[in-house]
């Protein structure tokens, strides 16, 4: 409700014109190189040429399906995860404010959103995960409940929207560039969400893909790939970490157990 509207008012502020519910079908080529698309539309079917089609449509994205653009790094999820928007409380002032918390081979966490909301999640095994089934919804907020650091912000408070999940989470690099083409954000890059790092990695896409635009070379879209894998692998592999069954074991809960007891290993 927040973000949405702003980059939409931002881009359309800068010469960009916004189409709603048009959904890209195919892409058009100019010999090897992407030179448009095919959108469906509430008119029919509209065509669209561009010297560059940007692929920033997600984690299934249509535009990395249609070129066929390899993945590289990849890694399959040990857990699933389920989330629910709760009201922030009145306290928390800092929208920096996070907390991560690991039960055994359960985590928890809690990240600010905007519209003065916070967004509560549960992850565990997949095996365990995957019995919840239709049940979901209150096997997450009994989850959410059973813990010092989400029960109070959810226990007795009615969740905004009904929430969501994530099953057999498959991380990626992939190919962002092409001739005609590019993807940016989880369209070519997916890690484990226990960073919540998405939106952060998306508009640092955004901000290299924009130089290499500008520039205009094949060399700065190469530029533009490399860029990226370099900035985002430390945390990349990180987050895949974190997010791993087994990863609350004796020694992680004594390096983090140290520095916040002002001790040094």
């Amino acid at each position: 409700s927040t973000i949405d509207p702003a980059l939409q008012n931002l881009a359309e502020s800068a010469g960009a014109e916004f189409r709603d519910r048009h959904r890209v079908k195919a892409l058009l080529k100019d010999g090897d190189r992407v030179s448009g698309v095919v959108a469906t539309t509430p008119h029919g079917e509209e065509t669209f040429t561009a010297s560059l089609v940007v692929g920033a449509d997600g984690v299934n994205s249509t535009v990395a399906k249609l070129t066929g653009v390899e993945e590289y790094l990849t890694a399959e999820a040990s857990r699933g995860g389920y989330y629910l928007y709760f009201p922030a409380p009145a306290k928390w002032e800092d929208e920096r404010d996070a907390a991560l918390e690991h039960l055994g081979d359960e985590v928890r966490y809690v990240f600010r959103a905007d519209g003065d909301l916070v967004v509560l999640v549960a992850t565990m095994p997949l095996e365990e995960m995957r019995t919840w089934g239709k049940d979901w919804r209150a096997r997450l907020l009994a989850k959410l409940a059973d813990s010092p650091v989400t029960g109070p912000l959810s226990s007795g408070k009615e969740p905004a929207g009904k929430g969501c999940g994530l099953l057999d989470a498959h991380y990626f690099y992939r190919r962002p560039v092409g001739p005609g083409f590019a993807l940016l954000g989880d369209a070519g890059h997916f890690k484990d969400y226990v960073t919540s790092m998405g939106m952060t990695d998306a508009f640092l896409d955004a901000e290299r893909l924009a130089c290499a635009i500008f520039d205009g070379r094949d060399e700065a879209y190469a530029h533009y790939w490399r860029d990226r894998d370099v900035a985002t692998l430390p945390l990349h592999y990180d987050a895949i970490d974190q997010g791993t069954v087994g990863f609350n074991n004796p020694f992680m809960r004594r390096v983090v157990d140290d520095p916040a007891h002002e001790r040094v290993v």
